[in-house]
């Protein structure tokens, strides 16, 4: 098998699960990788000589897309949209796209809210106007 890269084209679009129309991510640079976690308790009695823990609930954890700011009209841009499903807590999946792909299969799905968005940083530097979208994943 060769090695996985990310290819000229790699796409991205969010849906809202209880429907509507697809949405194109457009200016997206980055997904930030995501860290699943199950928590443990522990059941250790005092008569007990070693630690003993069960396993708990699972947390699905977050991740992180950073766009470039490409559309500077408040009305239109993708900033505003996704603030608006943020501000509505609208429950969304992301689906990530990799042209010439193994086969047809999304490389990456996720569920979950939008839960934090930064406004795009404004300097006085040579770098794109960037910004970031937390999704909070609910499976």
């Amino acid at each position: 098998m060769p090695d996985p890269v990310f290819a000229v084209g790699t796409t991205a679009a969010y849906v809202p699960v209880a429907g509507g129309a697809s949405v194109t991510m457009t200016g997206l640079t980055a997904i930030g990788g995501n860290t699943k976690q199950r928590a443990v308790a522990d059941i250790t009695l005092l008569s007990d000589t070693t630690m003993k823990r069960r396993p708990v609930r699972t947390d699905p954890g977050t991740v992180q897309f950073t766009f470039q700011l490409q559309d500077t009209a408040t009305a239109t841009n993708e900033w505003t949209g996704l603030n608006t499903i943020l501000v509505a807590g609208t429950l969304i999946t992301v689906t990530v796209n990799m042209p010439g792909a193994f086969d047809s299969t999304p490389l990456y799905t996720f569920s979950g809210f939008i839960s934090e968005l930064t406004t795009p940083e404004l300097g006085a530097n040579d770098t794109t106007v960037t910004y970031t979208a937390t999704m909070t994943l609910t499976a």
